[in-house]
């Protein structure tokens, strides 16, 4: 979980005993008065300033312990008000957000934007498995490569093909930067593809996508810019089956074109790791980050963890419809629950592991100023 500020609480000191202090004062003065009987012959006149100088060193002792009471609360009213300001500037920052301007989506269920709503259908089937080498596995029907890095390529190239089709126009402000998950082939494929087609200079390296530091990186950029920005993530994997796992081989491909609005709104998110969080807490954190009371109606999850948060899961489970992911498993939980926000106007959780900790969850809300 990514720590806020934490400070100790100011030391405070308790309030003066004021009938403790009356009570001293008295005892003072009558040992003053019982001195002065008993050493009346001898320092007659020097009792009258003793008297007084004893009430002046009871007066200032007082004096100096409401002043150093006072002095105590105001500092801890001044470290108090100085951390809810780096507190709320701590909150505001970390709940910046996002807008997904446009999004590509391709996968075994889903290949074009209308495709999407029937992800969220239980009623629908899951695409059917077929037989490689490896197992069984879930493959797009629109690419017909063999192997894991041709059809890669493949759907590197589909990306872009997408793209234009959903829009036209995509790159109407600067493009920041290009993040990439994926080997080199394929975004080199997908690159001059895209330039091709929108006649945009794409970089030879992009910046490699790292789940939600790469997130955290991205928003930040587009805050950090004034006027309009774009930055774009992509990503391609094609897996065979593990012989460990119950569920098929998974592909997918996705992009998404990243703004400061115009979009559903991605959150920051929040991370766990098992060994340091708990998963409860930072579930909170992540509804906190969206101003959320109560949990997110329906949840895109790769991950059996979400039964122990009490997450609403979508009616159609992520794996059935994508097979088993692993690098792209996070992404891909945050598109569907973009899509399902887009679709449904109402805000959708994502948990799924991630390149940088053990589980990654967050929200996604729609594209709505009062949300």
């Amino acid at each position: 979980m990514k720590p806020a500020p934490h400070f100790a609480a100011w030391p405070l000191r308790p309030p003066p005993q004021y009938l403790r202090w009356m009570v001293g004062g008295l005892v003072v003065l009558a040992l003053v008065g019982c001195a002065g009987v008993l050493l009346r012959p001898w320092l007659e006149d020097w009792l009258p300033a003793l008297g007084a100088l004893a009430l002046m060193l009871w007066l200032l002792a007082l004096l100096l312990r409401v002043l150093a009471f006072r002095f105590n609360r105001h500092n801890a009213a001044c470290y108090a008000d100085a951390v809810a300001k780096v507190e709320t500037r701590w909150w505001n920052h970390h709940r910046q957000q996002a807008a997904l301007l446009e999004m590509v989506l391709i996968g075994p269920a889903c290949s074009q934007p209308d495709d999407r709503a029937g992800l969220f259908e239980a009623e629908r089937k899951p695409p059917q498995t077929t037989t490689e080498e490896g197992g069984q596995v879930l493959r797009s029907t629109q690419v017909l490569g063999k192997g894991q890095a041709r059809r890669e390529r493949q759907l590197a190239r589909l990306l872009a093909v997408q793209l234009q089709a959903q829009r036209r126009e995509p790159f109407i402000a600067p493009l920041l930067h290009c993040y990439w998950q994926g080997s080199a082939e394929a975004w080199q494929v997908f690159a001059e593809e895209t330039g091709r087609r929108f006649n945009v200079v794409l970089p030879d390296q992009p910046r490699p996508w790292k789940g939600l530091d790469s997130l955290d990186e991205v928003i930040d950029a587009l805050h950090q810019v004034e006027g309009d920005a774009l930055v774009l993530c992509a990503g391609c994997e094609s897996l065979a089956r593990r012989k460990d796992s119950t569920l098929p081989g998974g592909e997918a491909a996705l992009l998404w074109l990243l703004g400061k609005s115009g979009g559903v709104r991605i959150a920051r998110g929040e991370a766990f790791v098992a060994d340091g969080d708990a998963l409860p807490e930072v579930a909170e954190r992540a509804l906190r980050q969206c101003h959320l009371d109560a949990p997110a109606q329906a949840c895109a999850s790769f991950s059996p963890a979400l039964a122990d948060l009490g997450w609403n899961p979508l009616p159609a489970a992520p794996a059935l419809n994508f097979g088993e992911l692993q690098q792209l498993e996070a992404a891909v939980a945050l598109s569907l629950a973009a899509a399902h926000a887009q679709l449904n106007a109402m805000p959708s959780a994502w948990l799924a592991s991630d390149p940088s900790c053990t589980l990654a969850l967050g929200v996604v809300t729609p594209d709505d100023p009062t949300c």
